[in-house]
This record gives C-alpha cells, sequence and structure tokens, in this order.
C-alpha cells in the first residue's frame, strides 16, 4: 500500500510506496533540490526525467511559486502517485507528470529552462539488485543508462538553461564523458561527503551547453555531518532539510581541492 510521507518539517507531503513494494526516495533527491535550487530563477520551466516520486520537483514548486515543472515516470504507478501529490499540494496549474519512457519522449525540444535527474545508480546486472522490479528498475539500468538521460537533457535545454544531476561517484568519470560528448559541460562539480574526512558518497553536477573551455568546473564539496558516526545533518545542510531555507545555503559549501 502506498502512504504519504511529510518532509520539510511538515510542511510537503510525498506519496510513495511502502518500501516492500517499491522504490522510495531518499536525501540523494533533497540535496539535489537544494543544490539546483541555489540558482534558478523563480520563474525556471523545470523538466525531471525519470521522476519517481516527483520529490525534486515538489521541492522546489514549494520553494518557488511561479516555477513550473513537468516529470517524465515509465513507472505507472509512480506516476499517479507522484500526480496525487502535485494535487494535494495544490500545484496542479503548474505542474505535471507525463507517464512513459524517456528515451520516447515527446515534450517540445528546447522548452526546458532546466533539467534535472537522478538515475539509476548502476548498470543493469551490478550493484546489489533488488527482487523487487520497481526498487530494481530505479536502482539498475534496465531502460536507458546516464547518456539516455543527457541525449534527452540536451534535447529538451532551451539556451543559457542548465542541468542538474546526482550520481555516484565512481560514474563521474562516465558522465561527465557523456556530458561532453552530447555537448554539455560542468559548471560546478560538487563532492558529497558524510562528513570531513570521511566517505565520498554522492557526486552533484551542474552542466550546461555553452563552453567555457578557458575556465575549469568549480568545484565544492558538502558535509552532510559534523563528524563520523553522528546522525545529525550540519547545521546548513539540517536548515533546508527542515524547510527554513528555500534552497542548500551557501554556508553549507566549501571549496574542495582540484587534486580531489
Amino acid at each position: 500500500m502506498p502512504q504519504r510521507d511529510l518532509i520539510l518539517n511538515g510542511q510537503l507531503g510525498i506519496w510513495q510506496p511502502e518500501k516492500k513494494d517499491g522504490y522510495r526516495f531518499n536525501i540523494d533527491s533533497l540535496l539535489l533540490a537544494g543544490f539546483a535550487l541555489r540558482t534558478l530563477s523563480s520563474a525556471s520551466h523545470v523538466v525531471e526525467l525519470g521522476s519517481g516520486s516527483a520529490v525534486i520537483g515538489l521541492v522546489m514548486l514549494h520553494n518557488h511559486s511561479q516555477m513550473t515543472y513537468e516529470g517524465v515516470e515509465l513507472q505507472a504507478s509512480l506516476a499517479d502517485l507522484s500526480q496525487l501529490s502535485i494535487q494535494e499540494a495544490s500545484f496542479e496549474a503548474r505542474a505535471v507528470i507525463r507517464q512513459g519512457d524517456l528515451r520516447a519522449s515527446t515534450l517540445p525540444a528546447g522548452g526546458a529552462d532546466v533539467v534535472v535527474f537522478n538515475p539509476p545508480y548502476f548498470r543493469e546486472g551490478s550493484g546489489r539488485s533488488s527482487s523487487n522490479l520497481g526498487r530494481r528498475m530505479a536502482r539498475e539500468a534496465l531502460h536507458g543508462d546516464i547518456d539516455a538521460f543527457l541525449v534527452e537533457a540536451k534535447r529538451l535545454l532551451a539556451p543559457g538553461g542548465r542541468v542538474f544531476a546526482v550520481l555516484r561517484p565512481e560514474r563521474r568519470k562516465q558522465a561527465l564523458a557523456n556530458a561532453a560528448a552530447n555537448g554539455l559541460h560542468p559548471r560546478e562539480v560538487c563532492s558529497v561527503y558524510t562528513c570531513e574526512g570521511g566517505k565520498h558518497q554522492l557526486d552533484l553536477l551542474q552542466l550546461t551547453a555553452e563552453s567555457f573551455s578557458s575556465e575549469e568546473p568549480t568545484r565544492l564539496a558538502l558535509y552532510l555531518h559534523q563528524a563520523a558516526g553522528q546522525r545529525a545533518y550540519n547545521e546548513a545542510v539540517d536548515s533546508f532539510l527542515m524547510g527554513k531555507t528555500p534552497s542548500l545555503p551557501a554556508e553549507a559549501f566549501s571549496s574542495e581541492p582540484e587534486q580531489n
């Protein structure tokens, strides 16, 4: 049975499957939303590829009253649940979910100011596979790997638009190579660590279609906790997760040396 979970300290409800029944969002999606929201115009039109429960879009809509959003989701059950969340939050005039395969999308080319995606983290047959098909589809690239997301993102992107993505660190090299092959260039690369000196857990990317050949991307670090073994988040991270700030604040980030 699906269940409604509250985020942002109870300000927003998200319908999603129970753990045994399908894929459920985690902090990765919230961090991606907070990372992207730092630089977005309030009037941006956002398209999310592989939108799942649409938690990224819902957080963006909650924090920007003029933003519009379209999600593309292959799993009909998740598309239905995310549309329910949109209705309950009274976002119907600004948001819609398109059920279907992102590789066969009929969305208009050049229509998105922002494209966001949290792609399957593992190639098909790699990682820890799940017996639940819904969870497996979200974790493994059964219907298109990172390159498929980048191809569609580039097609959808309006001039001056931006792409935001979250992925596992070991897939950064592949993702950036695929991005370059599709005419997308990194503007920010943020390494997410459990704490200072802790595990490199995720990468957050900002890409554009504009080439800046004389510049290297800005390299950032985001530390989730103050020390190893702590459950509480750093104050700056917690301020966003608790709905106190409309994005991850600047103080949540620090510069990362280029060699890391």
